[in-house]
This record gives structure tokens, C-alpha cells and sequence, in this order.
């Protein structure tokens, strides 16, 4: 943030109400919680298991507007990768969406609402 940024501003007069205001309203620009309901997906392997594993989880869940993206922390010899879908609070639980979950192998994670999508 920078020197001039509002957070800063709020903290010096102690603003908590504009500051909830302003974050609540961020967030809903950009789809987060609690405007929206976070699936996050790991798995992790060998490059080519990782690559396997991204083909069948876009097969099972392209439909959903999946998001697939690399760990920025990556082994030699394995990667790591996340998927995310983002659901309106209002149609959570999705039913096609929890379905298609349960089609998915046990060694991919799911989180629902995680802290870090990363």
C-alpha cells in the first residue's frame, strides 16, 4: 500500500466503519467472500502426473469456470497446482458443482472457503 493509501488514513482516526465500507465493496468488485464461495483444488505430482491430473479436473469441472494455476513454489522433480471456481454465496451449495466434486480422485484436496488460495 502507499503512503497515501485510505487504509492508512482510516487507521490514523481510527475509521473501522469506512474501513468495513471500503472492504466490503472491494471485495464484492472482485468476487471474493462473503460475495462469493471459494472451491480450491490442490494436487501435486511428478510434471506429468500434475498434467494428467489438470486435464481431468478441466474434463470434470471446465463447465464451472474452473481457474487452473502453478504454485509459485515448485520442486525439481514435482509441481504443485490449484484450481479455483467461484460461486455466488446465494447458489452455495451448487449442486452440479458438489457432483462434479465427488467424481474427482481422493489425492486432489478440496477446501471450501480456504484461508490462502495459493
Amino acid at each position: 500500500r502507499s503512503k497515501d493509501a485510505e487504509l492508512l488514513t482510516y487507521a490514523k482516526y481510527a475509521s473501522v466503519e469506512s474501513f468495513y465500507t471500503d472492504e466490503l465493496a472491494l471485495r464484492k468488485s472482485f468476487n471474493y467472500p462473503p460475495f462469493t464461495v471459494f472451491v480450491h483444488l490442490t494436487w501435486q505430482g511428478t510434471h506429468e502426473v500434475v498434467k494428467q491430473t489438470e486435464s481431468l479436473v478441466t474434463n470434470i469441472l471446465g463447465q464451472f469456470n474452473i481457474s487452473i494455476y502453478p504454485s509459485p513454489t515448485q520442486l525439481k522433480d514435482t509441481s504443485l497446482a490449484h484450481g479455483l471456481i467461484r460461486v455466488p454465496t446465494a447458489e452455495w451449495p451448487h449442486e452440479g458443482i458438489v457432483k462434479a466434486l465427488k467424481q474427482l480422485p481422493p489425492t486432489i484436496r478440496i477446501v471450501i472457503n480456504p484461508d490462502r488460495i495459493i
